[in-house]
């Protein structure tokens, strides 16, 4: 069990920032819900308790509830409270992480609530081969009413060959992956995002390398209009102990939904002392 407790006196001014200040700008939750900074004197009462389980040798189980209470002066009390759960899996080739939130607030424009989950998968049999699945789930209640709610799904996949004579060092990675985006509003707009990416990274020396990734997506604006979107980029890097740099090109052109086509060159370096 954890508690905060602190307390401002003053009023602020647009020239003067405390600590005090600027540890009041976030309050329980992932972003759903936040207390607003006050500009007169407050007192902020925040708990913390949580429990961990651990009923196998690779799995953990946790619960943590955070209440956050603040009382301003001449405001009403904002009161924010999270229930959240974790699960983690951990073994040689295989770890897994899920994540559970949901948190109400009650704030001084009005009460909202917030339900959250994100989880993570990755599988590696060997030094040769790496996946990976992820996704998160958002769903948010605001003050006014409204809704809105919010999807990611992402799948990697990653193969690395090495030499098999001398001194083993990696030569090449393949890249893979696909990812899902959504966002729906109770207004009745949708938004949806759906890529497929495809890269490498070679080395022809161990010192060098060259690069390339291609990523083409298909944009859906629902009731409006849809859009078709494709990335490359073409890399190549020098890596010293004491020095790395990169040169980069990037070409990016979106069909419907305004019409774009953008060209970067990009240039790194970075030194160690």
């Amino acid at each position: 069990m954890e508690e905060n407790i602190t307390i401002g006196s003053g009023n602020s001014s647009d020239d003067l920032t405390t600590q005090s200040y600027n540890t009041q700008s976030s309050s329980v939750g992932t972003g759903v819900s936040s207390f607003n900074v006050p500009d007169d004197s407050y007192t902020r009462y925040r708990t913390m308790v949580k429990a961990d389980w651990q009923p196998a040798a690779r799995l953990k189980v946790g619960f943590t509830v955070t209440d956050d209470l603040l009382q301003a002066k001449g405001k009403k009390t904002e009161h924010g409270t999270e229930y959240a759960n974790t699960i983690d899996f951990t073994d040689k080739r295989l770890t897994a992480r899920l994540t559970t939130r949901y948190t109400t607030s009650t704030l001084s424009s009005g009460s909202l609530s917030g339900f959250g989950s994100n989880g993570h998968i990755s599988y590696s049999p060997d030094r040769s081969l790496d996946n990976s699945v992820s996704y998160s789930y958002g769903n948010i209640n605001d003050r006014d009413g409204s809704k809105y709610s919010s999807f990611t799904l992402r799948q990697s996949t990653n193969y690395f060959l090495y030499t098999d004579y001398g001194i083993s060092r990696r030569i090449l990675e393949l890249n893979q992956g696909v990812e899902y985006e959504g966002q729906s509003y109770s207004t009745g707009l949708r938004r949806t995002t759906k890529s497929l990416i495809g890269g490498f990274r070679y080395y022809p020396i161990s010192r060098l390398f060259l690069a390339g990734r291609a990523k083409y997506s298909l944009l859906t604006y629902e009731p409006e209009t849809n859009a078709t979107q494709s990335i490359y980029n073409a890399t190549i890097g020098i890596n010293f102990n004491l020095i790395q740099a990169t040169l980069d090109y990037s070409l990016g052109r979106q069909n419907g939904n305004g019409n774009r086509l953008e060209r970067r060159f990009e240039a790194n370096l970075k030194k160690v002392f």
